[in-house]
């Protein structure tokens, strides 16, 4: 089935838009930003960011408690599901730190880019525990991708 043309130029359109602000994060120095997104995305790294969220849900009530069960249940059904199903799939390279203006200490992750186990995570815990205003990690991840390429 071939898309209706209108369809596929608004796809181009995304793909240029998406190089172009790409190219504009990537090619300016943002030393404070880089540090401060990549602290948050390092705080996420094996769901540790998510975790201790849950934990101080757990003891901030019942309903609160139930939401950590959920948000926390719903990482590890994701996390399993990204991770071994998935992602073994599509073979997407993560892009080149050549020419960077990198200026922090991201570790690059030896995995794939697609799909991001870090926003996979987020949105699920977000989601599943019905705070959908969690979006710093989700910034901070895509804001690190076009800086350095670090999206896991």
């Amino acid at each position: 089935m071939e898309l209706p043309p209108r369809l596929r130029q608004a796809g181009h359109e995304i793909l240029d838009l998406d190089r172009a602000v790409y190219a504009a994060v990537h090619a300016t120095p943002t030393p404070q930003i880089d540090l401060a997104l990549a602290r948050i995305s390092r705080a996420a790294d094996r769901s540790l960011l998510w975790m201790g969220i849950a934990a101080a849900l757990a003891v901030s009530g019942r309903r609160r408690r139930r939401a950590a069960m959920v948000g926390m249940a719903a990482i590890g059904a994701t996390s399993a599901t990204v991770n071994l199903l998935v992602k073994p799939g599509p073979k997407r390279g993560r892009p080149s730190l050549e020419g960077s203006v990198r200026t922090h200490g991201v570790r690059m992750p030896g995995s794939h880019s697609w799909p991001s186990g870090h926003t996979a995570s987020a949105f699920a815990f977000s989601t599943a525990v019905g705070a959908g205003a969690l979006v710093l990690l989700a910034v901070s991840r895509a804001w690190l991708s076009y800086r350095v390429g670090a999206a896991a």
